[in-house]
């Protein structure tokens, strides 16, 4: 029960840098749950980036209506892996 509440508290604590810079969550809560090796690293990561998924999801639905499409589409374009 405790390591879910340090861990709830440590993805509030990454969240909220988010929010703050734009940028860090996934440094800061892998760092925090590695210095005090709460759950193993591979399961940390994974977490990570589901949160990054879901937030990225979020950001770019309340937003869609202020993206040009036209503009994301070619950086998708650019993005995609050439094999």
């Amino acid at each position: 029960m405790i390591t879910h509440l340090l861990f709830l508290m440590f993805v509030g604590i990454a969240v909220y840098a988010q929010s703050v810079t734009g940028f860090a969550l996934s440094f800061i809560l892998l760092g925090l749950i590695g210095t005090i090796n709460l759950v193993p690293i591979v399961d940390a990561v994974n977490i990570v980036s589901v949160i990054l998924v879901i937030n990225s999801i979020t950001f770019v639905s309340q937003r869609l209506c202020n993206l040009s499409l036209n503009q994301e589409a070619y950086l998708l374009l650019g993005s995609v892996d050439a094999q």
